[in-house]
């Protein structure tokens, strides 16, 4: 049907008559004249209909390319079908060249859609074809000189042309050499006639290999800018990422020099943005400044004109949104081309995949740079938590040690008392005692006194001690202002017993009232810990010195003896619970060996105070408590 239709026979057209009364032309349809006429509205308005169901689908630069096509066709089919149908139903058949101007609507049109939208990429289409015409005649140049040299060169040698001969020569050289001749002669224009063109297989494949190949981020970064600023040859590209913790866009990688230098930009106005376009369903297309200015031009939309100002202050001509799936990961930025050259299609082809494919590696670089950090983060942990069970462990060693000290002294200090004591009950419970005379019952019963005594200090130091180790010693809510050279004069008074009992001597030189912050009850513990421990270590007629002054705001008291000493390589840990040196222990067997871990405990208690010592074996030791004074 459309072959019969659009054939030359009467059933069209059955005759044109020239200057019918006068008129010019007169053109007489025939039976199928109309259906020709509406099968060219058909054909042309289905045509219409496709442009028009893409340009719905349609967004960006390819929604006003398709629209001014779709202008250009309807125009041109209403002014055409319509001047035809009234020239010929008029008897105005010799205007009917006035129909043919319909087709200006169209050319026109579709030239300003080349021209404005880069429709075709005419540019590089009309340059491409003007350098294959001229590698066409200049190869064809090319070979008709060889011809003709090989036709001379052998009319030389036979005497006369032979066209058959010259023909297959020519023909082999042409077969032989055409295409490596061709290609050289491409790379030499591609070289110098198309600098800013690129081969998109070849760069797409060198990003495939490299961007899979790679973790390092830093790497990728500087590879992207790098090989694009090559590629394209724009007056800057840079790339922006997420960062999700400080949610902002950071400059992680940048080649040229931008109009204006941003480190770090603010997401909420590609938030915006981004929500603005994904509502036209372009939020994943590339943004091109000269696009958003048309199309804002129409829409007159605050974000875009945001986005636009932003644009021009920067000199970005390109926006690329680097999606992972529905995650946007990053942004490319580029400026203007050098060569002033618009971004062409194939550009933008180009650099769709690009992004798609630098999504892809910055995601897995991040992913790889988590774990590396786990694992790292990991071995800390373990690390820690080995120290952890390491010191755990020690102090376990130290408490068993403890708890094996204690038991010896418990065995020996708490035992040895007891044994006693129920020695000498037993003796009275069976009458034995009533037989001794009354002197030696007064000694025994004298002796068990003592033991009851001693027995009591030991179990008094175990509790206190117990108390002290199981949270540290808090006094700040029990400071008092107290006169420190009353209490020791009242303490040493208190001793004074016992080493008159032991024919030991007490020199004093204390300074009068000087005033401390403390705790009566625990420096009176603490101080009579210290002298009796020099009375116990002090032999026989000798004496004790304790002196109390004041320097420099602090109150210092010195108690020295003069008994046997404490080794050296024992002093670091007289201050430990159950700690006695093992001279010490050679002297007196009794003891708790918490005495010292005490005086410590109280003194640290109270702000600004030290405890300290000197000792020197064989020579005695002087202790040492410093209190601030008020």
């Amino acid at each position: 049907m459309p072959l019969l239709l659009l054939s030359q026979t009467d059933y069209n057209i059955i005759s044109i008559n020239p200057e019918t009364l006068g008129r010019g032309v007169e053109v007489i349809p025939g039976i199928l004249y109309y259906y020709l006429l509406l099968y060219f509205v058909i054909f042309h308005g289905y045509g219409l209909y496709l442009l028009i169901k893409k340009y719905r689908n349609s967004v960006g630069i390819k929604k006003l390319q398709i629209l001014y096509i779709i202008i250009g066709i309807s125009l041109t089919l209403i002014w055409g079908v319509s001047t035809n149908l009234i020239l010929i139903l008029l008897n105005f058949s010799s205007y009917a060249f006035l129909g043919s101007i319909s087709a200006l609507f169209f050319l026109g049109f579709t030239t300003y859609a080349i021209v404005k939208y880069r429709l075709l990429d005419i540019r590089v289409i009309i340059r491409r074809s003007a350098v294959f015409a001229v590698l066409v005649a200049l190869i064809t140049s090319i070979y008709s000189l060889l011809a003709y040299v090989i036709s001379m060169f052998f009319q030389g040698i036979i005497g006369t042309q032979s066209i058959v001969l010259n023909g297959v020569i020519t023909a082999v050289l042409v077969a032989v050499g055409f295409e490596p001749l061709k290609q050289w002669l491409s790379r030499v224009t591609d070289k110098f006639l198309f600098k800013a063109e690129y081969n998109a297989q070849e760069v797409l494949a060198e990003f495939s290999d490299k961007l899979t190949t790679s973790l390092d981020l830093h790497k990728i970064n500087k590879f992207i800018v790098r090989r694009l600023d090559k590629v394209f040859k724009p007056n800057f590209v840079s790339v922006f990422l997420l960062d999700e913790d400080k949610k902002k866009y950071f400059r992680a990688a940048v080649k040229g020099q931008p109009i204006k230098r941003t480190a770090t930009i603010d997401p909420k106005i590609f938030d915006k943005v981004f929500a603005y376009l994904k509502s036209i369903d372009q939020e994943k297309e590339i943004i091109v400044r000269d696009e958003m200015i048309k199309i804002n031009e129409q829409l007159n939309n605050p974000v875009l004109k945001i986005l636009v100002t932003q644009f021009e202050a920067h000199g970005i001509n390109l926006a690329v949104p680097m999606y992972l799936r529905e995650k946007l990961v990053g942004i490319l930025f580029f400026g203007d081309k050098k060569s002033g050259d618009v971004y062409s299609q194939e550009d933008l082809k180009v650099l769709e995949i690009i992004a798609s494919q630098s999504a892809t590696a910055i995601e897995n670089s991040s992913l790889y740079k988590e774990v590396i950090d786990l694992n790292k983060n990991l071995k800390k942990r373990v690390s820690a938590q080995t120290k952890d069970i390491v010191k755990k462990n020690k102090k376990l060693e130290q408490l068993l040690l403890v708890k094996s000290e204690f038991l010896d002294i418990a065995s020996h200090q708490l035992r040895t008392p007891v044994s006693v004591i129920n020695g000498i009950l037993d003796m009275f419970r069976s009458g034995t005692m009533d037989k001794l005379p009354k002197a030696k019952q007064m000694e025994f019963i004298g002796n068990a006194f003592t033991k009851g005594k001693k027995l009591n200090a030991v179990i008094n130091d175990i509790l206190d001690a117990s108390d002290l180790d199981e949270k540290e010693l808090d006094l700040s809510g029990n400071l008092t202002k107290l006169n420190f050279s009353e209490l020791l004069v009242n303490v040493i008074e208190y001793s004074k017993m016992e080493a008159k009992d032991k024919q030991i001597g007490i020199n004093t030189d204390i300074l009068k009232d000087i005033m401390v912050k403390g705790d009566t009850k625990y420096l009176e513990q603490a101080i009579g810990n210290l002298i009796d421990n020099a009375i116990k270590y002090t032999s026989a007629t000798k004496n004790i010195e304790i002196s109390l002054n004041s320097q420099n705001g602090k109150a210092i008291l010195k108690i020295k003896d003069n008994g046997i000493g404490i080794p050296k390589n024992e002093q670091k840990k007289i201050f430990q619970k159950f700690s006695r040196a093992s001279n010490a222990k050679e002297m007196h067997t009794d003891g708790s060996g918490l005495g010292l871990f005490i005086v410590k405990k109280v003194i640290d208690a109270h702000p600004g105070a030290n405890v300290w010592f000197e000792s020197k074996l064989g020579h005695g030791t002087t202790f040492f408590i410093e209190l601030k004074t008020i």
